[in-house]
């Protein structure tokens, strides 16, 4: 599925670059970057460096759904969050709805918006 991505993405004009056996695409406002990479048994995986945050084409129906997710980011269509749990430790987050996430946001953790979706 990589060589589909990549081809999707140079027609859409969106720079990338290779990392680590895959591509990585940098996030506006310094958030982070986007790892997209091949896994075995016909899987891959799209997400956010260093992060838990993740999907797959499978999920998303396919190529057209992780260009969607791809874009949807880049285009400013998903709120980027930075979440610091009671401990300190921070992760950071891309979600479609803050409301929706707030919900599952556990007890004495707090978090920062870093764009306005």
């Amino acid at each position: 599925m990589i060589n589909e991505v990549k081809l999707k993405l140079e027609s859409l004009k969106i720079p990338f670059y290779e990392k680590d056996g895959g591509i990585a695409i940098k996030i506006p406002n310094g958030f982070g970057e986007l790892e997209f990479h091949d896994l075995p048994h016909n899987d891959d995986i799209l997400l956010l460096a260093d992060e838990d945050w993740h999907t797959h084409s499978s999920v998303m129906d396919g190529l057209d759904g992780i260009i969607e997710v791809i874009t949807d980011i880049l285009n400013g269509k998903c709120i980027f969050i930075e979440v610091k749990s009671p401990e300190g430790v921070v992760t950071k987050r891309i979600e479609e709805d803050l409301d929706e996430y707030l919900k599952w946001l556990p007890e004495g953790y707090t978090y920062e918006v870093f764009n306005k979706a």
